[in-house]
C-alpha cells in the first residue's frame, strides 16, 4: 500500500471531508493564499541578490519551515500558566523547541603550536561548519523580521474584515486572548496575553487596556494598536449570543392571535380603457380600415427620417488629427483645450483655434512614432491615436541656433557655414582681447616691482581695519622695503 492509499484510508476512516475552492480562483483561498504570498516576498527580501547554494537554499527553506510552523494558531485554556500556545508543529511533536544554540559556542582559532595536526584539522572542520551555520541562521533572522511584520498586518486585516462581515465590534473585550506585539522578541518566539480590563479615554474611545502575560502574575499596560487578536479565534456570532440573556418563553399575548395585515386603503374598481375608442374609425367603402396603431407607426417613422436626413444644425463640437509633412494637423470645433504627445514629447494647450499645426522635432520624425491626442469636449474627453511614417531627418529642421543643426552641418549647409564663421570670429574676437588685458596687468606688475611699490592687505573678513576704506580695499605702500618697520 502506498503512502498516498494510506493517508486516503485513514481520512476515511475518520470521516474526513474535504473543501476544495473552484479552480482557477486562489482568492477565494482567503488568509492562507496571502500568508503564502507573505512568504515569498518575504524570502526574496530576506535573500536579495545573494547567490545561495542548493545546500544553503535547501537549509534555510527548512528553517523557514520551523518559523512558519512554530507561530501561534490559538491558546489552550487548560495549559494557561504552563505552555498555552498552540502551533502547527504541537500536531507532529508536542512542545518541541526550535533554537539554534549558537550562544554557547566560543569562537576558537586553531593554533599549530599548541594543537596537534589531527586536532587542528577537527577544529578547522568544526569552525567552518559553525560558519556556515551562522550564515543560514542570520539569512533567517532577516527572513522572521519581514515575515513577522507582514504577518501581523496580515491578522490585522483578516480580523477587521471579518468582524465587519459580522457587524460586530472592533473593540477588544475582557477576557479576550491576544498577541502581543514586540519588535525585540527572539525568533520563533511569541507572547500571549489575556485582556483583564479595559481603560477607556476620556472621548469614550478604548486605547489602552491591561494585559495579564500567559504564566506570569504580573499585570502590565499596553496600547491597542499592539495587540492582535490570534490566528484561530471564536466566532464573533457565538461570542455575541453568549452575551446575549436567553428569554425563556415568549408572552403569550405576543404569539395568541396575530391578525393578517390587511390593506386599510380603499381603493376603487379601475376603469376598464379602450384605446381603440380614442381613435374615430370611418366606415366607408371609399376609405380602407386602417387600424389606430398605424398612425402612431407612421409618426415614429416620419421623426426618424427628420433626424436622420433633416438636420442642417452644424456639430457642435469636434477633434481630429492628421499626419502632415514635417508634424500634424489639429482640427479642433469648441475644444477648451488638448494634449498630444509624440514619442515622449508631450505639449498642453487651452482654448486652441480651430486649425493650428504641430511640428515634430526631426528625432522623433526620423522613424515611425505613434501620435495620442486628447481633447476635453464640453463634458467628456476624446482620445485619438495614430501612427505617422518617418520622414527625413534634414527636412524636417526647422530651427536657426540648436543641436540638431549644429551637429548635423549638411542639413543647411549655409546656414551651418554662417554659424561656424560667427562662433570663429567671436572666439578670435575674445581672444584677442583677453591678450590685450594681460599684457596690461603684465605692465602694471613690473611697474610696481621696479618702484618697489608693495600691497598692504587687512585681514579676511575684518573690514574694520580699513578704516574709512571700503571692505577687502587694499592700501599701497610707496615706502621703500628697507624703511619699513
Amino acid at each position: 500500500m502506498t503512502e498516498e492509499n494510506r493517508i486516503s484510508t485513514f481520512m476515511a476512516n475518520q470521516e474526513a471531508l474535504w473543501r476544495k475552492i473552484t479552480p482557477y480562483s486562489p482568492w477565494q483561498g482567503g488568509f492562507y493564499e496571502r500568508l503564502i504570498r507573505g512568504i515569498k516576498g518575504s524570502l526574496y527580501k530576506a535573500i536579495g541578490k545573494k547567490r545561495l547554494s542548493y545546500e544553503d537554499l535547501g537549509t534555510l527553506l527548512i528553517e523557514i519551515e520551523a518559523t512558519l510552523n512554530s507561530r501561534p494558531m490559538t491558546y489552550i485554556e487548560e495549559k494557561w500558566e504552563t505552555k498555552p500556545i498552540l502551533r502547527p508543529i504541537d500536531f507532529l511533536q508536542n512542545d518541541i523547541t526550535v533554537a539554534y544554540p549558537l550562544e554557547n559556542h566560543s569562537s576558537q582559532e586553531a593554533d599549530d603550536d599548541y594543537f596537534p595536526p589531527s586536532d587542528a584539522a577537527i577544529l578547522r572542520t568544526r569552525m567552518q561548519t559553525w560558519e556556515a551555520l551562522k550564515s543560514s541562521i542570520e539569512a533567517n533572522e532577516r527572513f522572521w523580521k519581514i515575515w513577522r511584520e507582514d504577518y501581523l498586518t496580515q491578522l490585522r486585516e483578516h480580523h477587521k474584515k471579518r468582524m465587519d462581515s459580522h457587524r460586530s465590534a472592533t473593540n477588544p473585550k475582557i477576557g479576550d486572548v491576544v498577541l502581543l506585539v514586540d519588535n525585540n522578541q527572539p525568533r520563533n518566539q511569541w507572547d500571549i496575553g489575556r485582556i483583564t480590563k479595559i481603560a477607556p479615554s476620556h472621548d469614550d474611545e478604548i486605547r489602552e487596556v491591561i494585559v495579564k502575560k500567559a504564566g506570569y502574575g504580573d499585570e502590565f499596560r499596553r496600547p491597542v494598536n499592539l495587540l492582535v487578536p490570534l490566528e484561530v479565534t471564536d466566532d464573533p456570532k457565538e461570542h455575541d449570543d453568549k452575551e446575549k440573556p436567553k428569554d425563556p418563553k415568549p408572552p403569550a399575548a405576543a404569539t395568541s392571535q396575530k391578525k393578517p395585515t390587511e390593506n386599510q386603503r380603499i381603493l376603487r374598481p379601475k376603469k376598464k380603457v379602450n384605446y381603440a375608442d380614442a381613435f374615430p374609425i370611418i366606415d366607408s367603402p371609399s376609405v380602407p380600415f386602417r387600424k389606430p396603431t398605424s398612425y402612431w407607426n407612421f409618426l415614429f417613422l416620419l421623426t426618424t427620417l427628420l433626424t436622420c436626413f433633416g438636420s442642417t444644425k452644424a456639430v457642435d463640437t469636434f477633434a481630429a488629427v492628421h499626419c502632415i509633412k514635417g508634424g500634424l494637423r489639429l482640427t479642433t470645433v469648441n475644444v477648451e483645450e488638448y494634449e498630444i504627445c509624440t514619442g515622449t514629447y508631450c505639449s498642453l494647450r487651452s482654448k486652441p483655434t480651430t486649425e493650428e499645426v504641430y511640428w515634430v522635432p526631426p528625432e522623433v520624425s526620423i522613424t515611425r512614432y505613434p501620435v495620442t491626442f486628447k481633447a476635453k469636449l464640453k463634458n467628456r474627453i476624446v482620445t485619438s491615436e495614430t501612427t505617422c511614417e518617418a520622414e527625413p531627418f534634414c527636412e524636417n529642421i526647422r530651427c536657426t541656433f540648436c543641436t540638431s543643426l549644429i551637429f548635423n552641418p549638411t542639413a543647411v549647409a549655409v546656414l551651418a557655414l554662417i554659424i561656424y564663421a560667427s562662433t570663429v570670429v567671436t572666439y578670435l574676437a575674445l581672444k584677442i582681447v583677453r591678450t590685450r588685458s594681460m599684457d596690461e596687468e603684465n605692465k602694471i606688475t613690473t611697474f610696481m616691482a621696479n618702484h618697489e611699490i608693495s600691497w598692504r592687505k587687512i585681514t579676511p573678513y575684518s573690514p574694520w581695519q580699513g578704516g574709512d576704506s571700503s571692505e577687502g580695499s587694499s592700501t599701497p605702500s610707496t615706502r621703500p622695503l628697507g624703511e619699513r618697520g
